[in-house]
């Protein structure tokens, strides 16, 4: 215990003295990245570009293909199994589900949770639960929906919209989900800010979302 607790102070003071303003400090970025790290090479390595995830994703294909036929004169099987590569027009298409698949989750969470009401036509109050459990009732449904638990994350869609909604008008994907619940419900009822459903009494509060979302 002595020896390895003397070669862990060994090694932090390695590392410290090898790095004094951190693993990021400027003594660092401006010697692997002299034009900025905005400029690096390194930057593909956090933000890959479609061609290079279908490299990489062939590169295992071609990988796999290969241990099959290793397996195959091996085992020898009657049949050879094969997968059709990857190409770059799924990938896309892959990518667009996951995306949509994310705004759509955000909005949702938007609009039924975040001590939001949303009641029927009867006056049924739906409650998928706020902030977290919403969270995992979005989580769960989508899992179930694609038979698959991979797409179960913790906490995907808390908090909604609150660090996207600045980029973009996510006005049409809201007026869609209203659309579809108007289709289901002749009366939608929001304490959200700055929505007043038909029927409801009172002007309603400024906020990003306008009355307009509710004009069927």
């Amino acid at each position: 215990m002595a020896d390895q607790e003397t070669d862990r102070r060994r090694g932090s003071r390695t590392v410290r003295s090898n790095v004094p303003a951190g693993f990021a400090g400027p003594d660092v970025v401006s010697e692997i990245a002299p034009d900025g790290w905005e400029h690096s090479p390194q930057l593909a390595c956090f933000h890959r570009s479609p061609e290079r995830v279908l490299e990489e994703r062939l590169l295992i294909h071609r990988n796999l293909e290969q241990l099959r036929r290793v397996w195959k004169c091996r085992d020898g099987a009657s049949s050879e199994v094969s997968y059709p590569a990857p190409t770059l027009d799924e990938l896309r298409r892959e990518y667009s589900s996951q995306e949509v698949t994310e705004v759509m989750g955000l909005c949702l969470w938007d609009i039924f949770s975040d001590n939001h009401e949303v009641i029927t036509a009867d006056g049924w109050l739906v409650n998928i639960g706020s902030f977290r459990r919403a969270d995992a009732f979005l989580n769960e449904h989508l899992t179930r929906q694609r038979h698959d638990s991979r797409h179960r994350r913790y906490l995907r869609f808390y908090m909604a919209t609150i660090w996207i909604s600045g980029r973009a008008d996510l006005t049409p994907v809201y007026a869609m989900i209203f659309r579809r619940l108007s289709a289901l419900w002749r009366r939608l009822c929001l304490s959200l800010p700055g929505v007043r459903a038909p029927g409801v009494r009172g002007a309603p509060r400024s906020g990003t979302v306008g009355d307009q979302l509710l004009r069927f």
